[in-house]
């Protein structure tokens, strides 16, 4: 009894700084999270705060100017047969997210589209919504939800349509379809693979990574819930296929159990299936447009696009350079984030002071960046290692054997942070599949996110980057640092400036010769600079009426180039129209 007092006290102190740190961000105090006597006297604030974003959001001049331009496009007639649905995301407390996703309904409204907004109004969803754990954090989260449910059912009745207006088979069908799954090993539903969304749904359950989550307790209880949702998920896009007839569908994602299924059955019916979703830390108030969206051949030919054109390239450029300048700055949200939490320094100097010192033992020093690994988020397994857990262990066996490298394991900086810390990091999959801890590894020198020391002070210091994916790999790009990835699945990969391993032949060679991957990196550059153009400025498009309240959803200038882009005939064309007047924007 008293462990189980002391287990919800655990939960709820970490539920509330989660919360601290969410909140108190928006108004810039970060003394939060490092004064607790402080979080203790505001704890009892922080869930009711949430709550009031919602619940009194029809006071707030961004929820007046929503309702206002819903009045304006309530009563439109539609001019075509089009039909354009949108799945809402579940993270109703990002309230940004309900109006974004309401606006682009309303803008399609406004052109004469029939859209229809799906929202979550279903307790048993949020049982393994984003595949999380706590228990505390899904009944806060329902019942806000609940709450914002009455919001839009009084206020909105005609734009958003509950998931319970659709047909859904009670639990005990669905567990019987799921048991049969697991029982044949079958994984199949409605023509679609719903393996490899459970085995993600999985680790991020779990705070894992594959070949790990089995040594879980509730290991098979859980693979039962995953497979029920990911069948849940796909008679939910069967029901809204059928009923809405959508000749396009948004989301927020196309992963875990609950997004993946839906993304995969409205692709396969032939419907153009968009992912958009809040932008990265690199812009503030803005909505992210998903480089995926775009054909692979148009975004090959946007990158070529200004080779030739030295004005539009250095104007490119320029902007590129600001925004990494910023990343280096550590002046990004999510990089001051990461500052923030890293603590309990050890001296950076003494970290430095032992990597020069191999390097004047002429060792060769690769740095290797795994991302968070429940976080890597591929149903595809293309490259050399089909798993993150298959790309630790075999690349730090080959270091161990290796008799003139070392690599330096830099774990990822929330390692450290309470609200996202995975159950399972690098040093446990190491430990638990190869069985050597940290003392026994061989030419293996672990970081820490205490260590004080970021990733971007070890670059000086490699002649090789190392990840499985992460946004990492651009930083070290475009530092000049060769770059090897353990999948080609990553946003930036197979677009003619990074080395692609196919095999595991192709990557461990990258480490006799990494000055290959730099001649291919050097040689296209200019394709490099484009790319990152698009990724941290194109595609992130910032929602001006989030900044000014004078300003109608209706008239966001973003929201509709988004709209356009979905509107779209030419399969791409005006993405390209949209990198072109994002270039004379920056000219003016």
């Amino acid at each position: 009894m008293i462990f189980r007092s002391q287990l919800n006290r655990e939960m709820l102190q970490r539920r509330i700084r989660f919360a601290a740190l969410r909140y108190s961000k928006q108004m810039n105090n970060y003394f939060v999270l490092k004064q607790p006597w402080i979080n203790d006297l505001i704890k009892p604030l922080k869930f009711f705060l949430a709550e009031r974003i919602v619940s009194s959001g029809i006071k707030d001049k961004l929820a007046k100017n929503f309702l206002e331009a819903y009045n304006r496009t309530r009563k439109i007639d539609f001019e075509t047969s089009e039909s354009v649905v949108v799945i809402a995301t579940f993270i109703h407390e990002y309230y940004h997210y309900l109006l974004t996703e309401g606006s682009i309904g309303m803008l399609l409204k406004s052109r004469g589209i029939n859209s229809k907004i799906y929202y979550n109004d279903r307790r048993d969803f949020y049982d393994l919504f984003f595949e999380d754990r706590d228990l505390f954090h899904i009944n806060y989260m329902w019942n806000l939800t609940r709450k914002i449910d009455a919001f839009l059912q009084t206020n909105l009745p005609n734009l958003y349509v509950p998931f319970s207006a659709s047909y859904i088979p009670d639990d005990m069908e669905l567990k019987d379809i799921a048991a049969g799954m697991i029982k044949n090993n079958q994984f199949k539903l409605k023509g679609l693979d719903l393996l490899p969304h459970i085995e993600i749904g999985m680790s991020r359950y779990y705070r894992s990574c594959p070949k790990m989550d089995v040594f879980e307790s509730d290991y098979n209880d859980v693979f039962l819930k995953m497979t029920c949702n990911a069948c849940k998920s796909t008679l939910l896009a069967e029901s809204i296929y059928h009923s809405a007839k959508p000749t396009a569908v948004i989301m927020s994602h196309a992963i875990y159990t609950f997004w993946g299924p839906m993304y995969d059955y409205f692709t396969k019916q032939g419907v153009k299936t968009y992912i958009i979703r809040s932008s990265p830390a690199w812009r503030k108030n803005s909505i992210y447009y998903h480089v995926n969206n775009v054909p692979h051949q148009e975004m090959l030919n946007i990158l070529d696009n200004n080779a030739e054109n030295r004005d539009i390239y250095e104007c490119v450029k320029e902007s590129v350079n600001s925004i990494m300048k910023k990343r280096f700055a550590l002046d990004t949200a999510d990089i001051k984030d990461v500052a923030m939490i890293e603590s309990d320094p050890q001296s950076e100097q003494s970290i430095i002071k032992v990597i020069g010192s191999i390097k004047k033992e002429g060792y060769k020093i690769f740095g290797m960046f795994p991302n968070l690994l429940y976080d890597y988020s591929f149903t595809t397994r293309r490259g050399a290692f089909s798993t993150i857990t298959d790309w630790i262990t075999d690349t730090v066996q080959y270091f161990e054997r290796s008799g003139d490298k070392k690599l330096i394991l830099k774990l990822h900086p929330v390692e450290f942070n309470a609200r996202l810390k995975p159950r399972v990091n690098p040093l446990v999959v190491i430990e638990k599949l190869l069985g050597k801890t940290e003392r026994d590894l061989k030419n293996v020198i672990i970081v820490r996110p205490n260590d004080n020391i970021s990733s971007y002070k070890l670059f000086p210091h490699l002649d090789g980057g190392i990840l499985y994916t992460g946004t990492l790999g651009l930083e070290l790009i475009y530092k000049g640092i060769p770059v090897i990835n353990g999948t080609i699945d990553a946003p930036y990969t197979d677009y003619g400036f990074t080395i692609d391993a196919r095999t595991q032949r192709e990557y461990f060679d990258f480490f006799d010769t990494p000055e290959k991957a730099l001649l291919i990196q050097r040689k296209n550059y200019h394709k490099f600079i484009n790319f990152l153009f698009i990724y941290m400025h194109v595609n992130s498009m910032p929602v001006s009426y989030f900044d000014d309240d004078t300003v109608n959803p209706l008239e966001d200038r973003s929201l509709k180039q988004i709209v356009d882009v979905i509107l779209d005939k030419n399969n791409g064309s005006y993405y390209r129209n949209i990198y072109k007047k994002a270039i004379e924007n920056l000219q003016e």
